[in-house]
């Protein structure tokens, strides 16, 4: 019995196949990430920074009055 499965078995196994996966179908969205990643990497990354600094900057004025007041009347104490 063991002899007559593997038969089936090696037929499963070794079924014809094409070479390239369309697996890329099923997800657009990401080969689209990838492809766009590739040919925009340095412009995503400078883009990042560019609004991480100005995040930085605009917390920085928003609080700067809060912390000159205090350092000038000693609220703290």
């Amino acid at each position: 019995m063991q002899k007559f499965l593997s038969g089936y078995v090696h037929l499963i196994a070794h079924e014809s196949r094409p070479n390239t996966s369309l697996s890329w179908l099923l997800s657009p969205v990401r080969v689209v990430c990838i492809l766009a990643w590739r040919q925009y990497k340095l412009h995503c990354v400078l883009l990042l920074g560019a609004v991480l600094g100005l995040l930085f900057l605009g917390l920085l004025f928003f609080s700067l009055p809060s912390a000159l007041s205090n350092k000038i009347f000693n609220v703290a104490g």
